[in-house]
């Protein structure tokens, strides 16, 4: 039988699995039946996850003891910056997680404002000088007290190979615990979920070894109670410049690819009948078809497709009511009120989405006296609060009851919310209190368009 490695720590000439200097394991010889692994928690999660005890498999030496210098976390870093010990970390059990364990931030009552801790970890990355891979680190909290008194940060930043100099421009996501947190993801406290907010300084540079990921937790005010958060896990998300799909039904045919090249998405068969771009055309050339089953495409900017005749989603969907009637008494001649039936509701997918809005109508008023109603469109949330106003259309009566003209507004209007919206309709008249203005042959369609 061949010689291992040692139960020991370090290696040696004994049988067994391969330990850390704290004794977790990192490497198994054991592989009897079906539980067997062959690497340990800590380097499962590097190479799962991207971050060494990422999810605090391995406890200090004394586990549930707070965690010091003398008391380290394995492959962590722990930095009490000047909160002189009033804010504290430790592991602690938690049935919730896949490793067993949470990593608990304890901030004393009475800490002062501008009190700090970090926990840091260099992670290594394969060097690229043409710049080929892109990097960020998510982190996940979880049992937070809701708190609008201290505040999570998640950064990162690029090093050099000396683990010293820094490359890149750092990039971090800051919330208060716990009100702008839940704001920011839309998540119910106290379950956080923080990721870097946004890939612009993800792509490593062309001398980057390392990325070094850093949790602070600090204080904006001064504690009027006892703080607490847990840090289920961090883990890091890689990706390169493109995607190999190989065919899964006809393995000898080339495979189809995904490409990020030039400021340019292309989407390609991989057997010569052409390639889906989104960049900055908008043609749609050639013979054979392709269907994108998607349910959410944010700002992509324009498409162009070649090699392909036809671009079928789900992503866009048309809201729309026709044919419909409705009245309204003017208490106030000047005041606008609505028309209850004369309104359509529809849903943004994204902040910043078009949508082009229009209407058009036939109103009238019951009087021969000579004047004009106007028809006001509004965008409005879901209770009718008024978001933005489209326009008028003013509908002249000439000097008899029940005559009027086409009122219509159209319009491009950018999403605010991805909240239900609708288009609305209200109307007013020109001078005379009391009368009542009609409105038939309704036509509403809001019709997202980029």
């Amino acid at each position: 039988m061949g010689k291992y490695g040692t139960n020991l720590t370090g290696f040696g000439a004994f049988e067994g699995g391969v330990n850390s200097d704290k004794g977790a394991p990192l490497v198994s010889t054991n592989s009897a039946g079906e539980t067997a692994l062959l690497f340990g928690p800590a380097a499962l999660r590097e190479i799962q996850a991207g971050v060494a005890n990422g999810d605090f498999a391995i406890p200090p030496d004394a586990a549930g003891d707070t965690i010091t210098e003398e008391n380290q976390l394995p492959y962590w870093t722990f930095t009490d910056i000047n909160s002189a010990g009033a804010i504290t970390a430790a592991i602690v059990t938690d049935s919730g997680a896949g490793s067993g364990n949470v990593l608990r931030f304890t901030i004393a009552s009475g800490t002062l404002t501008g009190k700090s801790v970090t926990l840091t970890r260099y992670v290594p990355i394969p060097s690229s000088a043409s710049r080929s891979f892109s990097f960020y680190a998510e982190a996940s909290f979880d049992n937070a007290t809701n708190s609008t008194q201290a505040a999570a940060q998640l950064t990162c930043q690029f090093y050099q190979a000396d683990r010293t100099t820094t490359t890149g421009t750092a990039f971090s996501s800051t919330n208060t615990l716990f009100s702008n947190l839940v704001t920011s993801t839309g998540i119910t406290a106290p379950d956080v979920f923080a990721v870097s907010p946004s890939l612009s300084n993800t792509t490593a540079p062309a001398d980057a070894a390392f990325l070094k990921v850093t949790i602070t937790i600090a204080t904006v005010a001064t504690q009027s109670a006892i703080r607490t958060i847990d840090l289920t896990e961090v883990r890091i998300t890689n990706g390169s410049s493109g995607l190999i799909l190989t065919d899964k039904s006809t393995p000898t045919n080339s495979p189809a690819f995904i490409i990020n090249d030039s400021g340019t998405l292309s989407i390609g068969d991989g057997g010569g009948l052409g390639a889906l771009d989104v960049g900055n055309a908008s043609v749609l050339e050639g013979t054979d078809s392709v269907s994108l089953q998607a349910t959410d495409i944010e700002a992509l900017g324009d498409f162009r497709v070649t090699g392909y005749s036809n671009l079928e989603g789900s992503a866009l969907s048309r809201y729309d009511k026709g044919g419909s009637a409705d009245a309204t008494t003017i208490t106030t001649a000047g005041t606008y009120y609505a028309l209850t039936n004369a309104e359509a509701t529809f849903a943004p997918q994204f902040i910043g989405q078009r949508w082009l809005l229009t209407y058009t109508g036939y109103a009238s008023l019951n009087t021969t006296t000579i004047q004009y109603a106007f028809v006001r469109a509004d965008v409005t949330d879901s209770v009718n609060t008024q978001i933005d106003v489209l326009g008028y259309g003013r509908a002249d009566n000439f000097g008899t009851s029940g005559r009027g003209g086409t009122v219509a507004v159209t319009k491009v209007w950018v999403a605010d919310s991805t909240s239900v919206r609708k288009i609305k309709l209200y109307g007013t008249t020109q001078t005379t209190n009391g009368l009542t203005l009609s409105l038939a042959y309704t036509q509403i369609t809001a019709f997202p368009i980029g």
